[in-house]
């Protein structure tokens, strides 16, 4: 991508927007040229136009040479619109077009897979995916390289899943994450999967995996309380321990918080609440500030919600009671100043 490319979403519809009027000129001067036929497809198919792109993208392939390099993506293309616009059937024509087109082109494989797990053709998905090699093949290819590794072992994984096995759908998680550690799906899905099944090592697996990725967050000690669950251990016992190993990490702590503070057992709440706000936890500071606001303390109540909102800027909430605290002593200063001249 060139300096200042902007691929976001918005800026990606705002290029397909300009797009458009050069795209119709190049098809006014070559009505049945394949790839100005592709490109309106691929533009149109990107837009959620999936009648027009299915139409133009046919034009297309029926127009391309074998060897033409857009080919594959254009079967490919067509076959997702197809899919999302309702018609799976002829979005497996398609494919299977495609693949006598292109033998053992990846990313026909690839959809083709998805398109056959979805229909709950488990067996004919893992063979299609068993197809995909390991790597990119050498030639030129706009293909998602996921596709090769990771996307592939995941589908599989879930495949294996589907049809019972979760020994096989755990490796295949496995491998999923060993190819791309920050793929959090197979981390969830694997947590999912020996959370239901009774797996304990398996939830250990996925909660080392999502704090690999992700950091100790919560996210990850909701799955370390899950597998306490499993084990018979107290979840307080459980989440006090990951306190111990990570002690700068907010999210054991807050675990323990909030159903302390649901019972009401502010006694029990107050160690966890006073350790978090020193470690800088925004929610402890804003907690805080709400107990001191339900016992009148307004002055308290401010400092600890301005603390909060320095924490987390952005936190709508924290500003909306710094207004409200702020309010309530402009309020009581003119009654305090009243006592004072009265005494």
């Amino acid at each position: 991508l060139h300096t200042g490319y902007d691929s976001s979403e918005e800026g990606q519809k705002k290029k397909r927007a300009r797009d458009w009027p050069l795209l119709e000129l190049d098809l006014a001067e070559r009505p049945d040229h394949p790839f100005d036929l592709f490109n309106c497809g691929m533009t149109a198919h990107y837009e959620g136009r999936h009648p027009e792109a299915v139409g133009y993208l046919t034009m297309s392939i029926k127009n391309s040479g074998p060897d033409d390099s857009h080919l594959p993506k254009a079967y490919a293309l067509k076959s997702v619109s197809l899919r999302d616009g309702g018609r799976p059937d002829e979005a497996l024509v398609t494919l299977d077009q495609g693949l006598a087109a292109v033998p053992g082109e990846p990313e026909l494989l690839f959809l083709k897979g998805v398109l056959l797990a979805n229909m709950g053709a488990h067996h004919e998905a893992l063979d299609c995916y068993a197809q995909i090699p390991g790597t990119q093949p050498g030639r030129f290819s706009s293909v998602d390289l996921g596709i090769f590794t990771f996307k592939k072992q995941h589908n599989v994984a879930v495949c294996h899943l589907a049809m019972g096995d979760y020994l096989a759908a755990r490796h295949w998680f496995t491998e999923a994450l060993r190819s791309a550690p920050w793929y959090t799906d197979s981390a969830v899905a694997l947590f999912e999967a020996a959370k239901s099944t009774g797996d304990p090592n398996g939830v250990l697996q996925a909660a080392e995996a999502v704090r690999a990725a992700l950091g100790p967050g919560e996210l990850w000690a909701t799955m370390h309380c899950a597998r306490a669950d499993m084990l018979g251990v107290p979840r307080e016992a459980a989440l006090e321990q990951l306190w111990r190993q990570f002690p700068q990490a907010e999210a054991p702590g807050l675990l323990m918080l909030r159903p302390l503070l649901e019972q009401g057992d502010i006694g029990r709440a107050a160690p966890v609440l006073e350790h978090l706000d020193r470690t800088g936890s925004a929610e402890a500071a804003f907690v805080k500030g709400q107990l001191s606001l339900r016992s009148g303390d307004f002055a308290s109540a401010l400092r600890h919600m301005k603390r909060a909102e320095q924490r987390n800027p952005g936190h709508e909430q924290t500003k909306a009671q710094i207004a409200g605290i702020q309010q309530l002593l402009a309020e009581q200063e003119p009654v305090l100043n009243g006592h004072a001249e009265a005494i």
